[in-house]
């Protein structure tokens, strides 16, 4: 973090000389980055040799008056001698030790300055930094926790200190083949679900609610590849919604608390006893899986508004489907029997009129063929227009009624009859 010094304010860059106050950010034990002239004059300060960088160039750097040579100055700083025959003690030679308080005292400053900014982890036993040093440096998600460390290193503390390998990315082959292994990891989101909520009876919904209401984990962050199989798994043998993609925030899916971003960031709410019982239990035995009749009776009040409304869209999909076969069944032979019987009685009234006409037609024509010679040739023609008009009339009335009362189309019917009519004409 940047940091300003006070001393020293007087220096000289080859024949330049500076008198200002430093503004400076550690990079490591042996430089420092004066940033004021990182943005002004783009140097390289390098306290440990007294030299600086301008342009590639390594110039001698003179801290104070011009006067000071490139010796570092030492400050020895002496303690109050309480002893009178202080100039009259002997020097302590190699093979003597010095006092065992002294000792201490000495050991103890030594170890407070070593520890100053680490922090030795319980479980793992590293020591890990406490302060941020560069741009890459994350702190660990979990809230109790001091450590800081470079962002690539942030999963594999959490795994070291917080959570144990049951919540691992990956397995192997022969795990990820085993049924009891998923339900065994259920069993542990649904335990974890009870803890975090505080709820005898905890439902689905419940967790997905509380994950999006109090993790941290940075929106839009999908689970995708390979690492979908860790949750898809566990969805399929337990009945749980499988989605196409799992989405960490929003969370998606109960399945998501298997992630080590999502629960990292809510295993502060956890007690110390449950905290431990995540970092380090949870150990998968495949000699002593979870009870079945347990396991089903967490699942079924776990899950219920999925297990519910399954059953209820297939019994009412069921009783639709039934309701409607039997419908279409009852309306298909009611309207295609009417219509059959109905167009064959019509059909037949049609053609027993149409042969009863055709008969008179017939009858009048050869009438008028047989009284040619009292009527002339207009008069007969007259009278034939006038009973063919008069035909066509009376079949379009009638056709029209049966429409009406039937409501079936009888169009051919009169095609055919106005055909026949017209070759009556022609004839």
């Amino acid at each position: 973090m940047p940091c300003r010094l006070s001393s020293p304010i007087k220096f000289k860059i080859g024949d330049i000389q500076f008198n200002q106050q430093l503004y400076v950010a550690p990079v490591s034990c042996d430089m420092i980055l004066g940033c004021d002239f990182i943005m002004h004059n783009r140097v390289v300060m390098n306290i440990r040799e007294l030299t600086l960088t301008v342009q590639n160039r390594n110039m001698p750097l003179i801290l104070g008056d011009e006067n000071i040579t490139h010796e570092p100055n030492v400050n020895v700083v002496h303690g109050k001698n309480t002893s009178d025959s202080s100039s009259d003690e002997k020097p302590r030679t190699e093979g003597e030790s010095e006092p065992d308080q002294c000792r201490d005292n000495r050991v103890d400053k030594v170890e407070s300055r070593e520890n100053l900014g680490f922090y030795t982890c319980p479980k793992s036993g590293k020591r890990e930094r406490t302060c941020v040093q560069s741009r890459t440096d994350r702190k660990c998600p979990v809230k109790n926790c001091p450590v800081v460390v470079d962002r690539r290193d942030v999963k594999r503390h959490c795994f070291e200190e917080h959570l144990s390998e049951i919540f691992q990315t990956y397995h192997s082959k022969r795990l990820m083949e085993d049924r009891r292994f998923h339900q065994h990891r259920a069993y542990v989101v649904m335990l974890i679900a009870k803890w975090l909520t505080r709820q005898e009876t905890v439902t689905a919904k419940d967790l997905v609610n509380f994950l999006n209401e109090k993790s941290f984990v940075p929106r839009s962050t999908h689970v995708t590849g390979i690492q979908m199989q860790v949750h898809r798994t566990v969805c399929k043998e337990m009945g749980w919604t499988d989605y196409f993609r799992y989405s960490l925030r929003p969370v998606n899916s109960p399945a998501c608390l298997l992630n080590w971003r999502v629960l990292t960031s809510v295993l502060h709410f956890l007690s110390p006893e449950q905290q431990d019982m995540v970092a380090e239990g949870f150990s998968y035995n495949p000699r002593n899986p979870p009870e079945p009749e347990e396991l089903a009776e967490m699942n079924a009040s776990f899950w219920p508004v999925f297990v519910n409304k399954a059953q209820d869209e297939s019994a009412i999909l069921q009783k639709e489907g039934e309701e409607d076969n039997v419908q279409s069944e009852q309306e298909g032979r009611t309207i295609v029997m009417d219509e059959i019987e109905e167009i064959h009685y019509e059909s037949e009234s049609l053609n027993t009129e149409i042969s009863s006409k055709k008969r008179k037609l017939q009858s009048s024509i050869e009438d008028n063929d047989t009284d040619a010679h009292h009527t002339s040739e207009n008069e007969t023609a007259i009278l034939l227009g006038r009973q063919v008009s008069q035909l066509a009339e009376s079949q379009v009335e009638h056709s029209s009624s049966h429409l009406k009362l039937s409501q079936s189309p009888q169009v051919p019917t009169l095609v055919v009859i106005q055909y026949e009519v017209c070759s009556v004409w022609q004839e």
